[in-house]
């Protein structure tokens, strides 16, 4: 699917959860397999694709949400989980509107707990002079880049801190004196630009972009 729907799609759920009395929404978030399981899919190219969208929706998602106020809860889907579940609240999952039902009921349940998943360090704010820096262009498509990502890290790949500016919000002008202002901020003693865009890969527990680092052997090479 084109960037420009996902994103559209995206914004558009975010406004239309902002409009209601909750400030907290739970999203599902899964793994490859687990996605496949729960939906009754086959591991084939078409659904590689469908997941990869869902992923990307989910992460948009979070994002606007976060921009309008609301709180995105992650909770993890795993087959085996939904499965159980199923035991004691039953749904037709042979039917695909009722599945997806069954879904959001069991991600809304209780009982269910959100994820505990942590992307930074507590260590961050001893990391001025010290830390190192990644910048990386991520996107589905090379020739679009989706976002820049900045990765505040150690020599040993831990990351202390990420950033992370939508191109779809800024011009490049924008995004790179957003970047500028966090690495002016951090002060890394090192600062390591990617080459390459990445393919965005995502959590499987909070659906948070995995972040992307420099290798310990580019950053021995660099000193």
């Amino acid at each position: 699917m084109q960037t420009t729907k996902i994103i559209q799609q995206a914004r558009g759920m975010a406004q239309r959860f902002a409009a209601g009395k909750n400030k907290q929404m739970r999203l599902p978030v899964f793994d490859f397999d687990d996605f496949l399981d729960v939906y009754n899919l086959s591991a084939d190219g078409t659904s590689l694709t469908q997941f990869r969208d869902q992923c990307r929706r989910t992460w948009y998602l979070m994002h606007f949400m976060r921009g309008l106020g609301m709180e995105p809860v992650p909770i993890q889907v795993t087959s085996d989980g939904f499965e159980k579940w199923l035991e004691s609240h039953p749904h037709d999952t042979s039917d695909g509107h009722e599945l997806a039902h069954a879904v959001g009921d069991y991600i809304n349940d209780p009982a269910i707990q959100p994820s505990q998943c942590e992307h930074s360090s507590e260590f961050v704010g001893l990391a001025k002079g010290v830390a190192l820096a990644t910048i990386t262009l991520f996107g589905e498509d090379p020739d679009m880049p989706e976002v820049v990502g900045v990765a505040l890290h150690l020599h040993d790949g831990e990351v202390l801190e990420t950033l992370e500016v939508f191109t779809a919000e800024h011009s490049p002008d924008e995004a790179w004196n957003i970047v500028q202002g966090f690495l002016d901020q951090h002060q890394p003693r090192r600062v390591f630009k990617d080459e390459t865009v990445r393919r965005p890969e995502f959590c499987s527990d909070c659906g948070a972009l995995l972040s992307n680092v420099a290798s310990v052997q580019d950053v021995d090479a660099a000193t």
